[in-house]
């Protein structure tokens, strides 16, 4: 069976993704929430954070499989 990767993007996904702290990551997924209109604490999905940083989600999904 195919292994599907998680839809929603987490500060530690964002920490693998960019190689930045942890800190810089918890701002960044802030500006992705004001960006899209989310409130505090609602989940950025792995298509928002691939709009947002420009990245197909092709690219992005091998770091959410783990």
């Amino acid at each position: 069976m195919k292994h599907i990767p998680r839809l929603f993007i987490y500060t530690a996904d964002m920490v693998r993704i960019s190689g930045k702290c942890e800190r810089s990551c918890q701002r960044l997924m802030q500006k992705m929430r004001e960006h899209f209109g989310l409130q505090k604490g609602q989940e950025i999905t792995l298509y928002q954070a691939s709009k947002y940083l420009n990245v197909p989600t092709d690219q992005l999904a091998p770091y959410l499989m783990s």
